[in-house]
């Protein structure tokens, strides 16, 4: 759960939603769902959020039955918000802990914003940077800041962007074979439970943050939906995955898991 600045008069609120999750063994069950982020993953987070979101709106039978720019703009800037950099904390929180744990790479992270719509210069400005060599560099100084690795990646991740999508798409079916194992083998939640829910994102956020102009929301709605095709097979091949075949497996130690687990993909 991430907590944005207009939350903080609600923060009783929130500690019922956490405890309620506690007594009904929901998603949150403790300390062990404390998963610290870092304002670099924020950006990534935030900008992740606002893709999915734009692509449910995108995807909405009356946002296809219009014909005119400016009522297809109205439409999104009606609907979404681009969530403030705390409350977009939940999720960079998660993805951290995944990318300690080698279960998700920054390939996967790239990939996801591309077709979600986002290039190098339409993130920095995403982000409130100037989509310049100086915005760039203002932004890799600021996650240095935070330490190399976030440098490192921040770095990575933008310079990917730049990628031709065929090249990344590439890459990360590569990537993901190997994070799917590690992510089978050392999950962050019990099997039992990520077999029956998804993971849950809560941010709670006010209107404290810039929201993308029309332009830059123009450009990125275009090239999303240019992209289509590549984020339906992405999110259909996400869904696609599932637990049946390491249940019987939780108990045994990490070295024999491993070995069945690869075993059966082999």
């Amino acid at each position: 759960m991430g907590l944005g600045s207009s939350s903080y008069s609600n923060g009783n609120r929130c500690y019922e939603i956490l405890a309620e999750s506690m007594s009904q063994y929901g998603p949150f069950t403790g300390k062990k769902n404390f998963h610290p982020a870092t304002h670099t993953l924020n950006a990534f987070a935030q900008a992740l959020i606002y893709g999915e979101d734009l692509r449910r709106i995108t995807a909405h039978e009356r946002f296809r039955s219009l014909h005119c720019e400016t009522s297809k703009l109205d439409f999104i800037r009606s609907r979404i918000r681009k969530p403030e950099p705390a409350g977009a904390a939940a999720l960079a929180g998660y993805m951290l802990k995944r990318l300690d744990m080698g279960t998700l790479s920054i390939v996967q992270v790239a990939y996801a914003l591309k077709i979600m719509g986002f290039g190098k210069n339409s993130f920095l400005e995403f982000g409130g940077f100037e989509p310049t060599t100086a915005g760039l560099k203002k932004f890799l100084q600021v996650s240095q800041e935070e330490g190399k690795y976030m440098g490192t990646l921040s770095k990575d991740i933008l310079n990917m962007l730049e990628w031709p999508l065929s090249q990344l798409k590439e890459k990360v079916d590569e990537e993901q074979l190997h994070s799917r194992l590690k992510f089978k083998v050392f999950p962050i939640d019990d099997f039992r439970f990520a077999e029956r829910a998804p993971m849950v994102n809560i941010y709670i956020t006010g209107d404290n943050t810039s929201q993308p102009d029309r332009d830059l929301l123009s450009r990125l709605t275009e090239a999303q939906l240019a992209r289509t095709a590549h984020l339906e097979a992405f999110i259909r091949r996400f869904n696609s995955v599932g637990f049946d075949h390491v249940k019987e497996e939780v108990a045994l130690d990490s070295a024999t898991r491993l070995l069945i687990v690869i075993e059966k993909y082999s």
